[in-house]
């Protein structure tokens, strides 16, 4: 066996005096161009390079990657440049060595990150796993803003959300969570539930915070589970869990449950409704079987449900304020006695949306009757507020031009329709 000389000390001659029997096992012969220029260089991939490579899989499995991938393969691909080629003999098995030792180290530090990230994303007792919202407030928490006012709900709390619109500086946020129910909310581990106690954690300067969940449980989820399930649905249980949920919320907010609004429908509109809200009711039949059932499409039975729905909200609220830490409180409220025409309990023409399909209200007129009733809400309205809902309305009716209805605050603005009320 030839005697290691160290590069520097080699001459001219010696560093072309090569054949492919002095090369070491370990080197692969790809014909990589870097290999070929000069024998004594590693040719292609090396078995350390694969090892690198099955590494790297192994950590995109596991949610790590391209941050260690990228740099593995920059470390040790046959893409090095030559001035490192140079300095790296392939026949010296000291020099092999200490890059194992390379490659076993970062698969050290793979593994332990891989540990330490499987810690951090451990979820808490309780809880299922974190929501993306939760992971995204996680890295926000040094941009903590003052928030002062918090509103968490289904679609239907979206038209809070135009308080803000028209005066972005206002200390108050909206968290609207799309077709999520009471009823999702009040099971532990739930994403939506774990979102809003990250949002209560995160932001302790919280004055208020104001809920609106349950329309989703009464007015499609109650079809679901009659016509799709085959079950009744217990709303009076999903409401008491629901309010017990809100009140064991972290922090010292006033908390404020609303009540859930009346249904709009139009008999004959329930079965098509529905079906638009509901994929698995899908067919004529199963709309001719809704339209059959009196229990389901009456308007008082309907009307019914909701009533039922926001005296568990009301009353379970009364029982556990009692039991609330100094400084929370918990309150319940609702506008449908100023919104439903008590001799018919049809919804009034200035709540009803342009769309009979739609079940839910119109945003703008609805939100001056909140106003009303709310004195601490006009503190965070800025002024003109009702003008800069008249130009939101009439682009919401500009929006669906195939729309049913005339509505009257196309006639006499939003302003007058709830004054006219």
């Amino acid at each position: 066996m030839s005697k290691y000389i160290p590069p520097h000390l080699r001459s001219r001659r010696d560093s072309t005096r090569t054949s492919s029997s002095t090369r070491g096992p370990w080197t692969a012969d790809r014909g990589d161009k870097q290999g070929a220029s000069n024998g004594t260089r590693c040719s292609g991939r090396t078995s350390m390079d694969e090892a690198t490579a099955h590494r790297d899989d192994k950590g995109r499995a596991s949610g790590h990657g391209n941050h260690y991938s990228r740099s593995s393969n920059r470390s040790y691909s046959g893409q090095r440049d030559d001035s490192r080629n140079n300095r790296e003999q392939a026949q010296c098995p000291s020099n092999l060595s200490r890059r194992w030792t390379n490659v076993t180290s970062l698969g050290s530090r793979l593994d332990i990150t891989t540990r330490l990230e499987k810690v951090k994303t451990q979820p808490a007792p309780g809880r299922k796993a974190e929501s993306s919202l939760s992971l995204l407030l996680s890295r926000q928490q040094q941009q903590k803003q003052s928030l002062r006012v918090a509103f968490f709900g289904d679609s239907f709390i979206g038209m809070f959300s135009l308080l803000k619109k028209h005066n972005p500086e206002t200390v108050l946020k909206v968290h609207k969570f799309k077709g999520a129910s009471a009823k999702g909310i009040g099971r532990i581990g739930n994403e939506n539930r774990n979102a809003i106690i990250d949002v209560c954690e995160l932001h302790t300067t919280i004055d208020r915070a104001v809920f609106c969940f349950g329309s989703v449980d009464v007015h499609l989820s109650y079809y679901y589970n009659k016509f799709v399930k085959r079950e009744e649905i217990d709303l009076e249980e999903i409401a008491t869990t629901y309010v017990d949920f809100v009140a064991d919320l972290p922090g010292r907010s006033k908390r404020l449950v609303l009540g859930i609004y009346p249904s709009p429908l139009h008999e004959d509109i329930v079965g098509p409704s529905v079906s638009k809200y509901i994929p698995e009711i899908k067919t004529k039949e199963q709309e001719a079987e809704i339209a059959g059932s009196q229990e389901a499409i009456a308007l008082k039975a309907r009307q019914d449900r909701v009533r039922t729905f926001n005296r568990a909200l009301q009353a379970r609220c009364e029982v556990r304020r009692d039991t609330l830490p100094e400084g929370v409180e918990l309150e319940y409220c609702d506008i449908n006695e100023e919104i439903v025409d008590e001799s018919t309990d049809e919804v009034k023409p200035p709540f009803k949306d342009i769309s009979d399909y739609n079940v839910h209200i119109i945003w703008e007129t609805t939100l001056l009757v909140w106003l009303e009733k709310l004195v601490w809400l006009r503190d965070v309205t800025p002024t003109g507020f009702a003008q800069n809902l008249q130009r939101t309305f009439d682009a919401y009716v500009v929006s669906k031009p195939w729309a049913d209805t005339v509505h009257v605050a196309q006639e006499v603005g939003v302003r007058g329709a709830v004054v006219m009320n």
